[in-house]
């Protein structure tokens, strides 16, 4: 379960009733979220902590998406500038990418 924000317990509870019915026994579930708290409502046996991706691998990221092709960076410099200004505020999150 990728990038999970909600604190609420019981619908939790409920979603892992359901998952303990029909799953296989020793079968595990990995969540991924930002914030601790879901972390410890999800019954998390272990925490794996990420740091973000390094600021030029952001920018190449950043770029693929938003450039196509590498001739609208050649022919419009401007849009790099305000690219790596957007890529710095995401601070190596490549979701915010």
């Amino acid at each position: 379960l990728d990038d999970v924000w909600s604190e609420d317990y019981e619908p939790w509870q409920n979603l892992m009733t359901h998952f303990n019915s029909c799953g296989v026994r020793g079968s595990k579930i990995i969540v991924t979220t930002r914030q601790r708290r879901v972390a410890s409502i999800t019954g998390t046996l272990s925490t794996h902590d990420l740091q973000g991706i390094s600021e030029d691998d952001s920018w190449l990221l950043f770029a693929k998406h938003a450039f196509k092709e590498d001739s609208v960076i050649t022919a419009h410099p401007d849009l790099e500038v305000i690219g790596r200004k957007i890529v710095k505020k995401c601070q190596g999150l490549p979701l915010a990418l």
